[in-house]
């Protein structure tokens, strides 16, 4: 499996728990932290290549571990939450149809603020999943049809055979019609892997387990794709940064792909898209501090 370096330093500074979009055509970085302090700067690209700022400051205000999604029709791009030093967890979301106006959504039943949550859009709706706040970590679900309106579809609680453990840092997708969220942090580095129809009822497709050539290890700061029939686990931190990808066709049995890593280096905290036919690996945090890199593969 190769990967391609798209550009060394593009136009946005090093960053991780950042958030990343595709939309209108471009794919779009926004906020995260540079580890000293949190970012609201919005950048875009038509090619992974060519980067423009969408602006230095937006509205909302600077934060990490955020989410971010492309929702609605008209389509525009969704900010949630997140951790700004100030609050310090947010619960807020904004919306922009540009990159560089955003808007803050008056909310009905706000979800419970947090940061290193996970986001996605399954049904029509925006869903939230996981993560913490000052209390610990999260397994309540989340549900919106605008962003403004919000439903809890499932109560935190301590994990059941139908609920994963509370957790953050973990990394969630739409696959086969379902919503599926795969490893993270929850007092121990996690690899067990959970789907659900409908975000109340999860099924344990895979349970935490040692690491072997069919299971990566146990870990948060992972990204996660749904790309050419398969699930993709890409890097993250076990103990140490990672750059192994691995994938699966069920979430069952995986198979590592790039042996023993990939050409990227080690990372976590990165984001990562399907954008032009490949698989997209954006920034992170490493050994050698936050990155500001690129890379891709078909």
């Amino acid at each position: 499996m190769k990967w391609y370096e798209s550009v060394a330093v593009p136009g946005f500074s090093g960053r991780f728990w950042h958030g990343n979009v595709i939309y209108n055509g471009s794919m779009w970085v926004i906020a995260g932290t540079t580890g000293a302090a949190g970012l609201n700067d919005v950048w875009s690209s038509p090619d992974g290549v060519n980067w423009n700022a969408a602006t230095a400051a937006a509205a909302f205000s600077m934060r990490q571990g955020l989410s971010a999604v492309t929702f609605g029709a008209p389509a525009s791009m969704y900010v949630i939450g997140g951790f700004d030093n100030v609050a310090p967890y947010q619960n807020d979301v904004w919306t922009s149809s540009n990159g560089s106006v955003w808007t803050s959504l008056a909310q009905t039943t706000p979800y419970t603020a947090r940061q290193n949550h996970t986001s996605l859009v399954y049904n029509n709706k925006i869903w939230i999943i996981g993560g913490r706040n000052g209390g610990g970590g999260l397994n309540d679900v989340w549900s919106s049809p605008d962003g403004a309106n919000w439903t809890q579809v499932l109560a935190p609680s301590g994990g059941s055979p139908t609920q994963f453990t509370p957790r953050y840092g973990h990394a969630s997708v739409v696959f086969n019609n379902l919503m599926w969220v795969i490893g993270g942090f929850d007092g121990a580095f996690d690899n067990d892997v959970w789907s659900s129809p409908d975000g109340i009822t999860w099924t344990q497709v895979l349970a935490n387990g040692a690491a072997s050539p069919t299971q990566f290890s146990g870990r948060p700061g992972l990204s996660a794709l749904a790309y050419n029939n398969a699930l993709w686990v890409i890097a993250g931190f076990d103990g140490a940064d990672r750059n192994d990808v691995w994938n699966s066709p069920t979430g069952v049995t995986w198979n590592q792909v790039t042996v023993p890593s990939a050409i990227f280096p080690a990372r976590d905290s990165h984001t990562s898209v399907v954008f032009n036919n490949s698989m997209w690996v954006v920034a992170g945090n490493s050994p050698s501090g936050p990155l500001n890199d690129v890379w891709h593969s078909p």
